[in-house]
């Protein structure tokens, strides 16, 4: 809502004291959403939701620098580098990603944003994969993926411009999958491994135990996920389709939320 609401209100309000009032409203949106996001860094709501959270924030970001001729210096705050990281982080293989809570196993991360992110934070590995995914599901895609992206992409003004702007520069960019070795998450509670860094070989593992009072979250603490050589072997089942029920008081009575559902002891 903030990235969206800062462009229009930057393109067309013409009443320059309601659009000063408007941008000072939403910053300090952003300010309350900055506050209380996971210390480490990570997406507490999961890899899906990271394309419309730690990067709508690097969206506004990005808009008020543009607006302010790049006076402010927020990208060089090093907490800015680990929200950024945290999708390359969660990467299993292919399009599968950690997928706890109501996160979905397969993701799509807009790649032309991650490059632009990785850009900002001087974070190559990052430019690398964004240029990777953006070559295969986004715009800087050839053919029918093309079309595709066209098509299906985001229909966010703030999103879609830079990402067709760029198109051409990000196609030519270095690509490399982001194949992390392993990371841990102390404030989420979040570990994942791989045998060995920048392949998809061998086995992957990753576990969640923080509380499950986290946003989204469903009764899944000491949970596990396993894959072998990029493919699935344990799997979380993910979340339905949402409902009125799914955040509701009957929400933990919908099956893909309880405990006995997910890979957990029984006791």
């Amino acid at each position: 809502i903030n990235s969206n609401l800062l462009v229009t209100n930057l393109l067309l309000e013409d009443d320059p004291g309601v659009r000063l009032q408007a941008i000072v409203k939403i910053t300090k949106s952003l300010d309350a959403y900055l506050n209380q996001y996971s210390p480490d860094g990570g997406c507490e709501e999961g890899p899906g939701y990271w394309s419309v959270s730690a990067a709508s924030y690097f969206e506004c970001v990005s808009i008020l620098q543009s607006a302010t001729n790049n006076s402010l210096n927020t990208f060089a705050n090093p907490f800015f580098d680990k929200i950024a990281q945290y999708i390359a982080n969660v990467h299993i293989a292919k399009n599968y990603y950690v997928d706890f809570g109501d996160a979905h196993p397969t993701e799509n991360p807009p790649g032309d944003l991650l490059y632009r992110n990785g850009e900002a934070i001087g974070d190559h590995q990052l430019t690398a994969f964004g240029a990777y995914c953006a070559n295969r599901t986004g715009l800087a895609a050839t053919g029918p993926d093309l079309v595709h992206a066209l098509r299906h992409g985001s229909s966010s003004l703030s999103r879609f411009l830079p990402a067709l702007l760029g198109a051409s520069k990000v196609r030519e960019a270095q690509q490399q999958d982001a194949l992390i070795r392993d990371v841990w998450y102390p404030n989420l509670g979040l570990m994942a491994a791989r045998e060995k860094a920048g392949s998809s070989d061998g086995i992957y593992l990753a576990v969640q135990a923080a509380s499950n009072g986290r946003s989204h979250a469903h009764n899944d603490s000491g949970s596990f996920i396993l894959y072998s050589d990029g493919e699935p072997v344990v799997i979380d089942v993910g979340v339905g389709t949402y409902t009125a029920k799914t955040f509701s008081p009957d929400r933990y009575s919908i099956w893909t939320m309880q405990s006995a559902y997910h890979n957990l002891r029984t006791i």
